[in-house]
């Protein structure tokens, strides 16, 4: 989560065009890559059903992590600003996984393209830019904060990147 972190300080101050989500999502899957054993294997836009015949949507996920053929982890990519429903969407849709499929890890993780301060989203991280470790119900899911790391242009400065990843319980 930090290396995204940097990522998208990086990506913001050298590209002159934003970034979008399936290059944060090709990004993500190459710090899977480099940083599992070789037995593991990362695929993108994996199928739901693939992995539970009962879910009747068509939808996928934006990466999953396989260890012999069998789904381990499924990964939901959001920048903060999608409208489409945004990152609530993608919980709702990995609590059925994760409903039929307890054994099966479920993320989801938000990115903030635009700077925020230490304390942002402040439903989900503490005053002091932590994770606030604690169950949260959304929609119709849980979700736990797991992980918030923020990229600094200097160590003075008030506004910042930021990623949050959420566990789907």
């Amino acid at each position: 989560v930090q290396r995204m972190a940097y990522w998208i300080a990086y990506s913001c101050e050298a590209n002159v065009v934003k970034f979008v989500e399936s290059e944060a999502v090709t990004e993500i899957a190459n710090i899977l890559h480099v940083n599992f054993p070789f037995r593991v294997n990362i695929k993108r836009e994996v199928d739901y059903r693939a992995i539970n015949p009962t879910i009747k949507q068509n939808q996928r996920a934006d990466l999953g992590v396989f260890i012999d053929g069998e789904c381990k982890c499924l990964i939901e990519v959001k920048l903060n600003e999608n409208t489409n429903g945004g990152f609530r969407k993608d919980i709702k849709k990995l609590s059925q996984i994760k409903h039929y499929n307890p054994d099966i890890y479920c993320f989801v993780i938000l990115l903030y393209r635009s700077s925020c301060y230490i304390n942002e989203p402040k439903f989900f991280v503490s005053e002091d830019g932590k994770a606030l470790k604690r169950t949260i119900e959304i929609d119709q899911g849980k979700i736990r904060v797991r992980r918030v790391s923020n990229a600094l242009c200097s160590p003075t400065a008030k506004k910042m990147k930021k990623v949050v990843c959420f566990e789907v319980l």
